[in-house]
């Protein structure tokens, strides 16, 4: 074998662990990377979680609001005509039956607040080895 062809092939060599270790690193980053989007993934998912129940108060509340505005248009108009007075019935019903939904969450104890949602949740959420 001449000098040529073991220069040759020490060149070769050394172009293929240069490359392979650009390969391993590149690895390693994707590897970081993958970690580090699964922790944000799994972050995302658990505040989605927390929130869910945002909706529906949110209803309650604006439910609410448009009681109190009837009940100030109702104050406004005490003394004047009778066809001032605003009566809507849907108000009433919305409310009655937004209160039934959460009465019937709150037995079941899938509400938020309630005893065994904090500690079903809790079990759910514990930390293994902690």
């Amino acid at each position: 074998m001449s000098a040529a062809s073991i220069v040759t092939f020490i060149g070769i060599a050394i172009a293929v662990a240069v490359i392979a270790l650009y390969l391993i690193a590149i690895a390693w980053t994707l590897y970081r990377v993958y970690f580090n989007l699964g922790t944000v993934i799994v972050g995302v998912k658990s505040i989605c979680k927390q929130v869910e129940p945002v909706p529906k108060y949110v209803g309650i509340i604006l439910n609410d609001v448009m009681a109190i505005d009837q009940a100030a248009q109702q104050l406004l108009a005490w003394g004047g005509d009778e066809e001032d007075m605003v009566v809507d019935p849907r108000i009433a019903r919305m409310t009655l039956e937004l209160q039934s939904v959460d009465d019937d969450e709150e037995v079941a104890g899938t509400q938020p607040g309630s005893a065994s949602f904090r500690q079903r949740w809790a079990t759910e959420h514990a930390t293994p080895g902690v």
